[in-house]
């Protein structure tokens, strides 16, 4: 009986030790990523307060394992968000110098790039939901471009219905 119980206290021992080490690791991670993120989150709100609410939450004592460990793992998803997003605007910024460059389109497409190239090149200091929708609005080709395409494919715009409408005008006209 003694036996067992001095077993389940060196247990209970070796578990808490895990449980504080647990601990300890998350509170450095916290303290790395606001250490790493304290000066590059200037002028991102969304940044800002994650990395406040991280240090707050290393700070103080308060907070039980289960609140630091959610909160650290849901940082660390939406840094990855984050960090993915900013490739996806640097591609489009690229890209858009690009068709700039190469004054793909004539001067209308190229003016029309320059206003999408300003409104992406502000997004890195947006939340990741407006990043999202920005990279959506800014993508697809020059309108113009897009209606030179049209023209050269006269099946590109065919619509069923119209035609059916059309068919049915020309046979009451028939009959």
């Amino acid at each position: 009986m003694k036996i067992i119980a001095v077993i389940l206290l060196a247990n209970l021992g070796c578990i808490l030790c895990q449980v504080e080490i647990l601990i300890n690791n998350a509170n450095r991670r916290m303290r790395d990523y606001v250490e790493k993120y304290k000066n590059k989150a200037t002028g991102n709100a969304e940044l800002t307060k994650w990395i406040e609410d991280l240090f707050h939450i290393y700070t103080d004592k308060d907070y039980d394992t289960f609140q630091r460990l959610l909160k650290l793992h849901t940082f660390v998803a939406y840094d990855e968000d984050r960090k993915q997003l900013e490739d996806r605007i640097t591609e489009r910024i690229n890209e858009l110098k690009t068709l700039i460059r190469l004054k793909t389109g004539g001067k209308r497409c190229v003016m029309h790039y320059e206003k999408k190239l300003s409104l992406v090149q502000g997004a890195y200091k947006l939340h990741n939901d407006r990043k999202q929708r920005i990279l959506i609005e800014s993508g697809g080709p020059c309108s113009i471009i897009a209606r030179k395409k049209r023209k050269q494919d006269p099946y590109e715009d065919y619509n069923e219905n119209e035609s059916k409408k059309d068919d049915n005008e020309n046979f009451n006209d028939y009959y």
